[in-house]
């Protein structure tokens, strides 16, 4: 009875990818169903603000739980950020100015 839930190394494997990728499913169909609904449907942001918060939410968890737990924590430099943080910006304003247009002032 005492073997019923021992895992060996494979198992813990086994249920470490078996659980990543139901996970990465489960945020590709939210994410799908966030862009059906805000773009092909035309709904506005208040009918979509609860799947875009769920997604948040798990993808921010999933990988934040995934450094703790592994006790990788990465050490960048000033230099490092400057660049990710120049990056992730164009990343989201290029499309954003795109798709809304540039604000008046």
């Amino acid at each position: 009875m005492s073997n019923l839930f021992s895992q060996d190394e494979r198992t813990e494997r086994l249920n470490g990818w078996l659980s990543f990728f139901f996970l990465m499913i489960t945020q590709i169909i939210l994410g799908a169903a966030l862009v059906y609904q805000r773009y092909i449907l035309g709904m506005p942001s208040e009918y979509t603000r609860d799947i875009s918060i769920a997604l948040l939410i798990s993808g921010y968890g999933y990988w934040l739980v995934r450094l703790y737990v592994n006790a990788v924590h990465p050490v960048f430099t000033l230099k490092e950020l400057s660049i990710a943080y120049v990056a992730f910006v164009a990343m989201i304003a290029i499309p954003t100015y795109f798709l809304v247009g540039s604000p008046d002032l």
